[in-house]
């Protein structure tokens, strides 16, 4: 292929992070995850996610990977006076600073948070009643959450994984970690799923977003790199 763009290098990265003002209460998630060694939003990420939140003028959402709750507060500011984030975290630490972190700002109670592991949360969470899932939290059952999430949402609804390059190790083919390998075949599969349609940005550090268009899976041969 010819006459592609150049990667975007770090000066550029900088620049469009500096494009966006980030919100007090996400400064603090920020310091806040970098403290707990955990996920946590970029400026322009935050800005992205709920940007797509208002596009799909998306009120009902779970969040998987509350972290310390960075990513539920950009949504949060797209929603209406009705809308509201179901927030699902396994650690308690997390839990524990996010409730902080949200509790003295606007949108808060815009947040439910549950502290508990994704699988058995989501399934009992009811078929087709949500209109977006971002998934923040990337575990060995990956693929497994976001089945979850295309059964929850509704038709024309999002499913939106962050931090979709791997620390932008996905797309380096010479590195085969187990981590990045599952990754980035998670990433080619929802490619070929026939029930979303994909879209792969590389804000930040990527974000996949799947647009569900179908219901009945037709299986094609497995990935392979």
């Amino acid at each position: 292929m010819t006459n592609l763009p150049l990667p975007t290098d770090d000066k550029n990265w900088r620049y469009v992070e500096s494009k966006y003002v980030e919100p007090e209460p996400c400064r603090l998630a920020r310091e806040r995850a970098l403290e707990l060694q955990t996920h946590v939003v970029s400026p322009a990420t935050g800005a992205t996610l709920q940007f797509l939140i208002t596009l799909a003028n998306a009120q009902n959402i779970v969040e998987v990977g509350t972290g310390t709750a960075g990513a539920a507060y950009w949504m949060a500011g797209a929603l209406g006076k009705s809308g509201q984030i179901t927030s699902i975290d396994a650690e308690g630490q997390h839990y524990k600073y996010a409730k902080e972190i949200l509790a003295d700002f606007e949108h808060s109670t815009r947040v439910r948070l549950i502290n508990g592991k994704p699988l058995e949360v989501l399934p009992r969470l009811a078929d087709e009643t949500y209109d977006a899932v971002v998934i923040s939290e990337h575990s060995d059952v990956l693929v497994e959450i976001i089945e979850e999430a295309i059964r929850m949402v509704s038709i024309g609804g999002l499913v939106i994984l962050l931090n979709a390059l791997g620390n932008q190790k996905v797309g380096d083919l010479t590195q085969r970690d187990q981590k990045t390998v599952s990754l980035r075949l998670a990433v080619q599969d929802m490619f070929k799923d026939n029930r979303l349609q994909c879209n792969l940005l590389t804000v930040g550090d990527g974000i996949l977003v799947m647009r569900v268009v179908g219901r009945e899976y037709i299986p094609i041969e497995s990935s392979t790199i």
